[in-house]
């Protein structure tokens, strides 16, 4: 079964601006759905590392202008893996 994912924060293909459109991704795991849509693989940041992550993902999905979240509404923090 596919969990539904709100990318809330993106700045691999926002640089850092603030105004665009949430993006609702799809897959089996964050890690997954990331993988999916960006082509790349990610590393989890946790702790202090979350201030600098490129993208926020909340477990839900986006309707009418609103993030509904699932679960318990935890942000997780990504960053790109560079090689």
């Amino acid at each position: 079964m596919l969990e539904t994912w709100v990318i809330a924060y993106n700045a691999l293909d926002h640089q850092n601006n603030l105004m665009y459109d949430y993006e609702t991704i799809r897959g089996k795991t964050a890690k997954d759905a990331l993988k999916q849509r960006f082509g790349r693989d990610f590393t989890r940041l946790t702790g202090d590392a979350g201030r600098y992550a490129e993208i926020i993902l909340y477990k839900g999905y986006f309707a009418d202008n609103t993030i509904h979240l699932s679960g318990r509404g935890v942000q997780l923090c990504y960053a790109a893996i560079r090689r």
